[in-house]
């Protein structure tokens, strides 16, 4: 079904660098977009559609669910499995990636994180948008060692006030921090927990 801002039904591409099976909704509604479907990506090369310099391949299953009008009032969750990126001629594989984000009082906001590679939680008011700049700034002023081999500097970003506690544990990130521009570090069992407040 096709409709003026609203897909629902099933599409494929066979495109040679964009082959894919989509089947669900997407429906955009006064400014915000709702969305719940299922996509095989077979293949999509980011490289030869122009859109990246370094990834050329995206391979894996998507499961999508979500509400909202931007990044930073997003309500639902993504689920990812079997997803294969080749980045620089290299492979990372992801056997699953379980993100959540649900609404509770007062604008807080929860959001999990689950894969085989990293778990957590962040709970309270944030702006996804400034989040890595506050990370990034607080990573700076508490832990000066770690912004050397991560090669972070001060961001000049102007930050929205941020509020939360955050716990991630990290069982071994292997070489994937590669795909941050990180090299030649390696994250083993390893917990993240605290109390985030940029006022």
């Amino acid at each position: 079904e096709l409709k003026k801002n609203l897909f629902d039904g099933k599409f494929e591409s066979q495109d040679p660098n964009a082959n894919l099976e989509f089947e669900g909704k997407i429906n955009l509604v006064e400014g915000q977009i709702e969305s719940d479907f299922e996509t095989s990506i077979n293949k999509i090369d980011l490289i030869a559609l122009n859109l990246s310099k370094d990834l050329s391949l995206i391979n894996g299953k998507l499961d999508l669910s979500l509400k909202g009008s931007s990044l930073d009032d997003f309500i639902g969750s993504a689920d990812l499995k079997n997803l294969l990126l080749v980045y620089k001629d290299k492979e990372f594989v992801f056997d699953s990636l379980y993100v959540s984000s649900s609404p509770t009082k007062n604008s807080v906001r929860n959001v999990v994180v689950s894969s085989d590679l990293i778990n957590g939680s962040i709970n309270g008011k944030f702006n996804f948008n400034d989040l890595g700049s506050s990370i990034q700034n607080q990573l700076l002023t508490a832990h000066p060692s770690w912004t050397k081999i991560l090669k972070l500097e001060q961001s000049p970003k102007l930050i929205s006030d941020q509020l939360f506690n955050y716990k991630f544990s990290i069982s071994d990130t292997k070489d994937y921090l590669e795909l941050l521009g990180v090299s030649d570090l390696k994250l083993v069992n390893l917990t993240l927990h605290g109390n985030f407040d940029t006022k």
